[in-house]
Parts: C-alpha cells; structure tokens; sequence
C-alpha cells in the first residue's frame, strides 16, 4: 500500500481544505496530470492521481520520505513516464 501523499494549493494549507490525491476544481490548468502512477516493477511509487496547476499559483507536495514527491516532479517535467495515465 502506497504511502499517503497530500497535494494542496499553497493558499489552502492553513485552512485545511486541501485535499487528498485530486485538486481537480481549478478553471484552467497550465499542467495536468490524468491517473498518472508510477511502479518499479510490482512496486507502486506513486499511486494513481489526478492533479491540475493553474499558471501564476504556487503548489505543494507534502510528505514523509519515499513517499513519491520526487517522482512526481520527474514525471511532471518529463525525466521518468508514468507508468499509467498522462500528462
């Protein structure tokens, strides 16, 4: 079981309306990722998730170590493709 991942529009964290796995609400996103996940082999880095970054916003990945932040950075500026999904 993959280890939990929040992503949160950085003007949310101190609300706690940030949620789990998805921002999906935004009008227009400048990236998107589409149940983008990432395996090595039978292992899950990153579980499946969808996310849209609106230009001009500031994003946060928050998580423990190993958790897949790094990943999802690579697979979002095309250094390792996701094993599922688009981007």
């Amino acid at each position: 079981v993959p280890i939990q991942l929040r992503l949160a529009d950085a003007d949310h964290l101190e609300d706690e309306t940030c949620q789990r796995m998805t921002i999906d609400d935004q009008p227009s996103a400048m990236i998107e990722l589409r149940d983008v996940s990432r395996s090595y082999g039978s292992e899950v880095v990153v579980a499946p998730l969808n996310w849209k970054l609106d230009q001009g916003k500031t994003y946060v990945l928050l998580g423990p170590s190993g958790c897949g932040k790094s990943t999802i950075l690579r697979m979002m500026i095309g250094l390792v493709p996701p094993s599922t999904g688009e981007i």
